[in-house]
């Protein structure tokens, strides 16, 4: 298990984006949170395993309809159990 931060610029407030991120999450077993940030940003805390990590960026890319994904960065931080996944 390794816990990541995925910090997502472009059209990701307004949109739908962090209930989408929580559907994918949802489906594919994934514990953290979403939140907007004040800078119009997007960012995502998740724990999960290497695979599911890769197949949820993946997801995060295309997002809902009205969104645009821009940039996305993503570093390993320190290990942080969740219990599930929440909006913030």
């Amino acid at each position: 298990m390794k816990t990541f931060e995925i910090i997502i610029s472009g059209r990701v407030q307004r949109v739908g984006y962090r209930y989408f991120c929580f559907k994918v999450a949802e489906r594919l077993g994934i514990k953290g949170y979403v939140e907007n940030l004040l800078n119009g940003k997007v960012r995502i805390i998740i724990t999960g395993e290497e695979e599911e990590k890769n197949l949820f960026i993946e997801e995060l890319k295309k997002g809902p309809v009205f969104a645009r994904v821009d940039y996305m960065d993503v570093d390993e931080i320190k290990l942080r159990k969740f219990s599930s996944f929440s909006i913030k």
